[in-house]
C-alpha cells in the first residue's frame, strides 16, 4: 500500500528498513503489497516510516520474551528437589543469562 500521508515522515529506504527490521527486502515488499506496511514512493524509490518498521519487530521480541519466561519456569519446575536457597540461585542464574543476552542486542 502506498501511503498518501506526509511524505517527509517516510525517511527509511528499502535497504535501511530491511537492516532495521531484520527482514529481507523482498519480504518488506510483500508486506507493503499486502497492505501491512505503509510505504511512500519518493523519486521512484520506496520509503518507509521508522515507527512502522519498528512495529514489525515488537511482536517478535515480546513473543520471544514470553517464550523465554515459560522455558525458565518449566526448567525451574522440573529441577530436582533442591533446597529453596539453591533453587533460587538456579533461577537467578537463568534470569541473569536472559538479561545478558538482552543487553548484547
Amino acid at each position: 500500500m502506498l501511503a498518501v500521508a506526509d511524505p517527509t515522515q517516510f525517511t527509511l529506504s528499502l535497504a535501511e528498513a530491511a537492516t532495521r527490521s531484520g527482514y529481507n527486502e523482498r519480504h518488506l515488499r510483500r508486506l507493503k503489497d499486502a497492505g501491512r506496511l505503509p510505504a511512500a514512493k519518493l523519486k521512484g524509490a520506496l520509503r518507509f516510516r521508522p515507527a512502522d518498521v519498528d512495529a514489525l519487530t515488537r511482536p517478535r521480541i515480546a513473543d520471544a520474551e514470553a517464550e523465554h519466561e515459560q522455558l525458565v519456569a518449566a526448567i525451574v519446575a522440573a529441577a530436582p528437589a533442591f533446597s529453596p536457597a539453591r533453587r533460587a540461585a538456579i533461577e537467578a542464574a537463568l534470569r541473569g543469562a536472559e538479561r545478558q543476552a538482552a543487553t548484547r542486542t
